[in-house]
């Protein structure tokens, strides 16, 4: 690029007031905008990339562990990756955290030679401290139902069931009254339940994303769940490439996965063996669950996947709220993916995550 094209440039990005930086092939700083000199409090000074986290006090989206080279935004795409929407923090002198969306591609010549990166950040300390406050409201709804409803319903509840059950000789009249309050009673809890049970599934979608391992994530979900659903180790296996990786929500995701290994579990043979496996290209990521039970009729999948719509298998729990392929559907709704459902062969249930890498190694 000449000294004109290269000047006009950088004067539209100072007008413009857009946080960028840009690196050369060997991972030397090449340019930061007046923007982004402003969020991070530096100037401009010649810099290599492994000086990154220390130089501009970066974080990892939790505002707490510290970012480790590899996984700055700027070096991930000099490295060959399309990085979307990946979340740092940065904290500042007097010591307040500001988060981060960053956005990231390697700039590359016409036979594909990596000649650099550019990075473009945006602000959502705002965005982050209005989602805190959001959930801050949701706990005080849920601790609120809980405690202000619950106690006294369940109290209403455990009187009223007494005067049904009671011996003593009443009037007509008051029994059709007794038992009227009771069952209102008992309407307004499973109300109650719903209610909570609905703000809980609300909170899978709000998202913290991440870069991470996606084949560690699911042997770790394989082995907890083995262990914890009390099934032998070789009933859960597992099917990953040595390297997946994508950005998402990890602790949503394993909530995701866990409900289909439930089903899986609930719904299978006593004997049979479920595969959790892993596959992406380099725009998407497919996690799946796949039993030998009976599966599910085409025509319920669709249904199954709102929230209380339970099935009509004989070993559907009696006390099942018809939550779990809503949940996972709803996570992977919220990474913008879905949920399918398909058979397996020769019989059982194919469950898949379908979602945006967004970020992920290319050619896997």
């Amino acid at each position: 690029m000449g000294d004109l094209p290269r000047t006009q440039l950088r004067a539209i990005i100072q007008q413009t007031r857009i946080p960028v930086a840009a690196s050369d092939a060997s991972g030397w700083i090449s340019m930061l905008s007046p923007a982004l000199e402003e969020l991070l409090e530096q100037s401009f000074e010649p810099l290599h990339e492994r000086d990154f986290p220390q130089k501009f006090r970066l974080y990892s989206s939790d505002g707490v562990t510290p970012l480790p080279m590899e996984d700055v935004p700027l070096t991930r795409a000099r490295h060959g990756e399309i990085v979307t929407d990946a979340v740092v923090s940065t904290r500042s002198k007097d010591g307040r955290m500001a988060f981060l969306r960053c956005n990231a591609a390697p700039i590359k010549a016409s036979d594909g030679e990596i000649l650099g990166a550019v990075l473009v950040v945006h602000g959502i300390t705002a965005e982050r401290a209005a989602q805190h406050e959001q959930d801050g409201f949701r706990d005080r709804l849920v601790e609120t139902i809980n405690h202000e409803f619950r106690t006294p319903l369940t109290k209403l509840l455990g009187h009223a069931e007494l005067l049904v059950d009671s011996e003593v000789p009443l009037p007509e009249q008051t029994k059709r009254s007794i038992q009227t309050m009771f069952q209102a009673t008992q309407d307004l809890v499973s109300l109650l339940e719903t209610l909570t049970h609905l703000i809980d599934l609300d909170s899978h979608t709000r998202l913290q994303r991440r870069y991470c391992d996606v084949g560690g994530l699911l042997r770790e979900i394989a082995s907890d769940f083995t262990h914890k659903a009390g099934v032998e180790p070789h009933r859960v296996t597992t099917e990953v490439p040595d390297r997946l990786t994508a950005t998402l929500d990890p602790h949503e995701t394993r909530r995701a996965i866990w409900e289909l290994l439930k089903n899986a579990l609930t719904y299978g043979h006593d004997d049979s063996v479920i595969v959790l496996s892993g596959k992406g290209d380099s725009a998407t990521v497919w996690i799946s669950v796949r039993d030998t039970g009976c599966g599910i009729p085409t025509e319920a999948r669709a249904r199954l996947m709102h929230p209380f719509e339970r099935g009509t298998h004989v070993n559907q729990p009696i006390n099942s709220k018809g939550l779990g392929l809503a949940i996972a559907h709803t996570v992977a709704r919220a990474h913008g993916g879905q949920l399918e459902l398909a058979d397996r062969e020769p019989h059982g249930l194919r469950a898949t995550l379908v979602m945006p890498r967004l970020g992920g190694p290319q050619g896997i």
